[in-house]
């Protein structure tokens, strides 16, 4: 997790170094005396950092050390503020685009003035950063951050203690999870023989909060009895490897020498164990480090001994199962939370040749293996939503809060700020509209410092969109009142991300061409955009969801100059605007190819994921076979309503397609072959298909590469679809009738199976046979699939 994992301040502090150095080297190369001030405020940052990165080691700061902490933060983040506006106004501003003699003589002059101002700016920014180093000099004495760091760390008492005495009766929802975990154990009982491997295992997952502590401690208390050596030891993230191996030995009743080293302790621990029963709960590993020595220490044939292990980590769970032929439990949730956003801002450090993208991913996978984050909407393999337990979310509010990361107004009021004589308002989060009037008094002083503005309630009366210049995100979904963008919302130079799916908007102003960072824009159905100056936006990354009719033809052929598009969600709806059926599919052409022309160069350019909505009874020109291949395509996904077609042949030269859904068509086998022949393709997903009455059959040949699949009528040969996970099966016995190898031979490597079932009133008896079928398969499978099956009988 090094590397990953940044505080508050050392995100912003990271962010404004960069800056400090690229201003440096662009802007102000030839202005000495501003240069200076400005390398001694890269200088003085740069130790500054060093600090905050062991105060960000830290749990519990003294109050000295909070306050420094804050106003060092504070101080980069208008540092930040500074160069960013300063970097715009040197460009020329909203004139920058201005052409001819007048225009650069003004230009010319506008620059000379703001070099002075900006040189201002700069020495009124030294000077506080002077302020704060001499604070701090002036007020740590000597042992006294060391001091309260001892005090902290000597009477933190840990939280996973309480699960260890909580008492059975007070527990809820343990019983189940405790028994299927016992049930699982003396499952792998009866089959170790046959794998090798006496010692039974299970890895228990799961975010902190969950009770994994609390489950394992249920399981060893109801079945240590059976044992003739027990431990119960904690890991923790820095663990004592000296100390973990001494503690097990002497609770299983080994004698040991403290003078011994880690080998000899894992040697002499082996030798004791090994013709004895014994059951060992490892609770909180962080990495697989420990478990390594740990994992050596505990044998491996001792006949009947079980491990327990909880973490927090997927790859831990999953690394240490295997090795001792065990299996992993996850951890679920005893209630529902809300499903939330994450956003990143300022706080990725993308590695040498990866994109901010490409790194953002990289942080978002690593949050979810780490079970910081959950995954709860999944659609065909791939994460939509996710969720956080209530206590982490609490948690992460009142750091938030804390550390002045987000100011929140919600139905109780605005939350107070810790410091709030130092603090500004940089990230604003509106959920309730009482108190109007104490929002509006904090932002007059605030309005040029708002970063981040997310609005879930109605936003009239509030404070003007077009004064947050330095917003990177304007989160306006939903019925927040906002029916207009302000006209000149194209000085908002940094702003980054624009959501106004279902709001009032329907216009977006002509300006918005003129956002140089513009790289992520949600509307809905009704929005328009400007005719002219759309291959302006060349930062342009994710365009949700545009309706190609609603927009001027001017703009359908400059969207194909959008170099970075990468993600396109189209909902294709003609509108009818002329009476005759000809004139009609005459205007729908005239769309289609202009369309196909910008989509044709989108692919040449960076587009990769490409989202089809197809209105009704409308022409289907993305399956025609005059359609151009998309040959750089990972992601497509077509849904029609009402009307099936077939499956187009150019999808066969797609080959870096990952992802395919194609909805309401019909497949044939050489269909379901030259899908197989997608070497790249992981994801599958064919919803509501007919196979005109025929079986189809998944040869082992094909779909090497396939993790998720949605399909119908198939049977499976031996060795087929060899990394096949998740599974989606229909199986419509009024289309085919039965079969005697259906569920056979499904891929070892399954771990979930969702089995539809349908047929009419007189298939009610092979119907109910082929689910009773599938309940086998999945009991008796190497992997034990979950299983979900429903019947529908019409």
């Amino acid at each position: 997790m090094e590397g990953v994992l940044v505080s508050a301040a050392i995100g912003v502090m990271n962010s404004v170094l960069a800056k400090l150095t690229a201003f440096l080297g662009e802007e102000y190369k030839h202005a000495k005396g501003v240069r200076d001030d400005l390398v001694f405020l890269r200088s003085e940052l740069s130790t500054m950092n060093i600090v905050l990165q062991k105060l960000a080691d830290v749990d519990q700061l003294d109050e000295l050390s909070r306050d420094w902490r804050d106003r060092v933060r504070d101080l980069a983040y208008d540092i930040e503020d500074c160069i960013d506006l300063s970097v715009y106004r040197l460009r020329g501003g909203s004139s920058a685009g201005e052409s001819g003699l007048v225009a650069k003589v003004a230009r010319m002059a506008k620059k000379i003035g703001s070099f002075r101002q900006i040189a201002s700016q700069i020495q009124k920014l030294k000077a506080r950063v002077v302020e704060v180093s001499e604070r701090r000099n002036r007020y740590t004495l000597p042992g006294l951050v060391s001091t309260s760091l001892d005090v902290a760390s000597s009477s933190k008492v840990d939280s996973r203690l309480c699960a260890l005495w909580t008492e059975t009766k007070q527990l809820v929802g343990i019983d189940g999870p405790r028994d299927d975990i016992i049930s699982r154990l003396e499952q792998d009982s009866l089959s170790a023989a046959a794998t090798q491997h006496d010692v039974r295992m299970v890895s228990i997952v799961g975010c902190a909060g969950l009770g994994k502590t609390t489950l394992a401690k249920q399981v060893y208390d109801k079945i240590k009895g059976e044992f003739e050596c027990k431990a119960f030891v904690s890991v923790s993230q820095k663990p004592n490897i000296k100390e973990l191996l001494l503690n097990i030995s002497t609770q299983v009743g080994k004698s040991t020498n403290t003078s011994d080293d880690i080998a000899n302790l894992v040697d002499n621990l082996r030798d004791y164990l090994k013709q004895k029963r014994y059951i060992v709960v490892v609770d909180d590993i962080w990495k697989p480090e420990p478990w390594n020595f740990i994992g050596e220490a505990l044998v491996k044939t001792s006949p009947g001994s079980i491990i327990i292990l909880t973490t927090r980590v997927k790859e831990v769970a999953m690394s240490s199962s295997s090795s001792h032929g065990g299996f992993v439990y996850p951890m679920k949730h005893l209630d529902d939370a809300h499903s939330k956003r994450w956003i990143a801002e300022g706080f990725i450090n993308a590695n040498p040749g990866e994109s901010v993208y490409e790194a953002g991913l990289r942080y978002f996978n690593v949050l979810i293996n780490w079970s910081l984050i959950q995954p709860w909407d999944e659609c065909y393999g791939e994460v939509l939503t996710c969720r956080v337990h209530d206590v982490i979310l609490s948690f992460l509010v009142s750091k938030s809060v804390e550390e002045n990361f987000m100011t929140l107004l919600d139905s109780s009021g605005l939350v107070p700020l810790q410091h709030s004589n130092c603090c500004k308002v940089r990230r604003m989060s509106l959920q309730g509209s009482y108190y109007k009037e104490e929002f509006a008094s904090r932002m007059k002083s605030n309005k040029p410092n708002v970063r981040s503005l997310t609005c879930s309630v109605d936003y009239t009366g509030f404070h003007p969109l077009s004064e947050f210049k330095v917003a990177r995100v304007l989160d306006l979904e939903g019925e927040t009142g906002v029916t207009v963008l302000p006209a000149n919302i194209g000085r908002l130079q940094h702003l980054e991300t624009l959501d106004i799916r279902d709001s009032g908007v329907t216009e977006l102003p002509p300006s918005i061409v003129l956002l140089q960072r513009f790289a992520l824009l949600f509307i809905h159905h009704d929005v328009k955009f400007p005719a002219e100056g759309v291959s302006k936006m060349q930062a342009l990354e994710q365009l949700i969801c545009l309706v190609p009719f609603n927009q001027p033809v001017s703009f359908l052929k400059e969207l194909g100059e959008l170099t970075k598009l990468r993600v396109l969600v189209v909902v294709w709806e003609p509108h009818h605007i002329v009476d005759s059926d000809e004139a009609q599919a005459e205007h729908e052409k005239s769309y289609e190819k202009i369309f196909t022309s910008s989509l044709n160069a989108l692919d040449r350019h960076s587009l990769h994921t490409l989202f089809f909505f197809v209105h009704k009874n409308v022409s289907h020109f993305l399956f025609d076979s005059w359609f151009p291949t998309l040959q750089n395509l990972r992601r497509l996904s077509i849904i029609n309503a009402l009307r099936r077609t077939t499956i187009p042949s150019w999808i066969r030269h797609a080959a870096k397609l990952e992802l395919l859904e194609l909805e309401n068509v019909y497949v044939t086998q050489d269909n379901l072959e030259m899908l197989g022949d997608l070497k790249a393709l992981e994801s599958l997903a064919l919803p509501d298909s007919n196979t005109r009455g025929s079986w189809l059959t998944i040869s082992n040949h094909g779909f090497r590469s396939l993790k998720f699949a949605h399909i119908a009528n198939v049977l499976f040969m031996p060795d087929s679809m060899p990394n096949l996970k998740d599974l989606h099966i229909e199986i419509r016995l009024e289309q085919t009738g039965e079969n005697d190898s259906i569920f056979q031979h499904l891929p070892s490597t399954l771990r979930r199976v969702d089995a539809k079932i349908v047929g009419n009133p007189h298939l009610r008896d092979a119907v109910s046979k082929l689910e009773e079928k599938i309940l086998n398969v999945a009991n008796t499978h190497p992997n034990r699939p979950s299983l979900t099956t429903g019947t529908y009988i019409y």
